[in-house]
């Protein structure tokens, strides 16, 4: 029997029977844009092996950015780099589809070399880190009230009637939600 949505039709749900499979060590998802191309010339993401050959120096984690591919490779150790994130990206998408809370898409992922790779749309700009020393106290108090309207949005969502679950999706009590009070 499916999952059944919340009582209401507005509210997000993350349908954890869904979700991909973490177990698998090669996923690509073809919904998304970068599979979207002439069948004449398949997109392929780049191999794990040409990853860790452009980056040999990398640690326990590290980024590539391919922008010609509008990609990013996000690698590293397992305890570092989690595929319950890109699973975690997929369930926030599939519940917001409108962008009201903004996550990357997730293209796939790879388990290669003892190392997961998550592959996901590249988002423009700089990161947070590089642009906070030069932000004014405006630009800080509009991103303080933007992850604030994130969060408050985050918290409406629900799971399955007949999906339930307590802790990380599809692992329960390995970790878990919490509703704190936000200080407004």
């Amino acid at each position: 029997m499916a999952p059944q949505s919340p009582q209401s039709a507005d509210q997000p749900f993350f349908n954890t029977s869904a979700l991909p499979d973490i177990s698998s060590a090669e996923i690509d998802f073809p919904d998304t844009s970068f599979f979207h191309s002439p069948p004449s010339c398949p997109p392929q993401l780049p191999a794990p092996s040409t990853i860790l050959e452009q980056r040999p120096d990398a640690g326990s984690q590290a980024v590539v950015k391919y922008e010609d591919l509008n990609l990013v490779v996000k690698f590293g150790t397992p305890t570092c780099v989690r595929l319950e994130e890109a699973q975690i990206m997929r369930a926030v998408r599939g519940a917001f589809p409108n962008n009201e809370v903004p996550v990357p898409k997730v293209f796939g992922w790879r388990q290669f070399g003892g190392k997961n790779f998550i592959y996901v749309s590249l988002v423009a700009g700089k990161t947070l880190r590089e642009a906070w020393p030069v932000l004014t106290e405006v630009d800080k108090k509009s991103i303080q009230d933007d992850l604030r309207r994130i969060i408050v949005t985050l918290r409406q969502v629900t799971h399955g009637l007949l999906d339930p679950f307590i802790g990380k999706l599809k692992h329960p009590l390995m970790g878990h939600f919490t509703k704190l009070p936000l200080p407004l």
